[in-house]
């Protein structure tokens, strides 16, 4: 019985460690740098990085072949509302919400 709950236990803390790591925005490290998304809230195909605002939580995008957000390396975490000042990885179209 003992070991049973010691198993139990195991697979609870390995399963809330996975579901924690799934809220994160930073998504992959190289070199120094992460990858952060950041929104585009213009409503426009615009592709400057000031046309980009970061944004820990995301609203997400509707459909649309405008710029909805786009993933940026960065090499320390983006302050709230900031400009993205890394280099562009990805595009993703949509309207932001």
């Amino acid at each position: 019985m003992k070991n049973f709950t010691k198993v139990a236990l195991a697979l609870m803390v390995g399963v809330l460690a996975i579901g924690f790591s799934a809220f994160t925005n930073a998504k992959s490290h190289r070199g120094g740098l992460t990858n952060y998304t950041f929104a585009h809230p213009a409503h426009d195909s615009g592709n400057s990085a000031s046309d980009y605002v970061y944004h820990a939580v995301l609203a997400g995008c509707s459909p649309s072949s405008d710029i909805c957000t786009s993933v940026w390396a960065e090499s320390s975490t983006p302050a709230e509302g900031s400009n993205p000042t890394g280099t562009q990885v990805s595009i993703d179209n949509g309207d932001y919400r």
